[in-house]
């Protein structure tokens, strides 16, 4: 008796996996953190599957991650690769109307996972018979949703017994656009100054990806792009390395 029932919720998810066609776009959100508040950042994915193998791209705010799983029992298990080449643990459920619950394990195969549901979009057609989309063109659209929010640079030095500093800030939208301003203090013994500027659009960010892996920031002003420099995040802290080799310390404004 058992053995026929797994035979047959064998056969019906057999049966499940023929009725969804090869390939299929899908949408959701993703639930992510900026400066302590919760947003919602938009997903786009096309996916291919058979009974074996699940695959394709998971497009999270314009940033592009490639996903390879196998099936394993009743679900899809394996990997999840951004564009530096970091890869995380996912598992992929199957449901019947066809969406997908995606469990991906950002601190590790053995910690508490995020879940991602992605559901199809209608009027499914093959990836390669539909035009291209914005997002797609990873060139000249691509963000990082760890660069999204305002970032702090700061330098200070003294003669004597007086003390200078400057403070720089960028902010980093998600809709691409850069707002800037900048702060300088100075003082000694009988005086003090504290000047600085609003802050104003100054022009557009992205990001590209050498093809070592590492990423660049790169930012548009007067409608010309050029690269800022190679930049790495840990822990609300950013080194970003100049294209003449000098190297900035940014951290996050909280």
């Amino acid at each position: 008796m058992r053995r026929f029932f797994f035979t047959s919720l064998l056969a019906v998810y057999t049966s499940l996996l023929g009725s969804i066609s090869m390939a299929l776009s899908y949408s959701g959100t993703w639930d992510s953190q900026n400066n302590g508040h919760a947003i919602a950042l938009p997903v786009q994915a096309d996916l291919r599957h058979d009974q074996q193998q699940l695959k394709g791209s998971i497009v999270v705010d314009n940033y592009r991650y490639e996903l390879q799983s196998h099936l394993q029992g009743s679900s899809f298990r394996g990997l999840l690769t951004d564009q530096s080449g970091a890869q995380v643990p996912v598992q992929a459920q199957l449901h019947a109307d066809r969406s997908i619950n995606l469990r991906i394990y950002v601190q590790g195969a053995f910690a508490e996972p995020q879940t991602l549901q992605l559901r199809p979009d209608g009027n499914q057609t093959q990836p390669q018979e539909r035009q291209p989309q914005a997002h797609q063109s990873q060139a000249q659209q691509s963000l990082d949703y760890q660069l999204i929010g305002r970032w702090v640079y700061s330098e200070s030095y003294t003669s004597g017994e007086y003390a200078f500093g400057s403070q720089d800030w960028v902010e980093l939208s998600s809709n691409g656009e850069v707002h800037s301003a900048s702060q300088s203090f100075g003082g000694g013994p009988d005086s003090n100054v504290i000047s600085g500027a609003q802050p104003e659009l100054v022009g557009r960010w992205r990001v590209q990806q050498n093809t070592n892996g590492d990423r660049l920031l790169s930012l548009q002003e007067s409608g010309q792009w050029y690269v800022y420099g190679r930049y790495y995040i840990e822990h609300g802290r950013m080194l970003i390395t100049r294209p003449n080799g000098e190297k900035e310390f940014w951290r996050q404004h909280q």
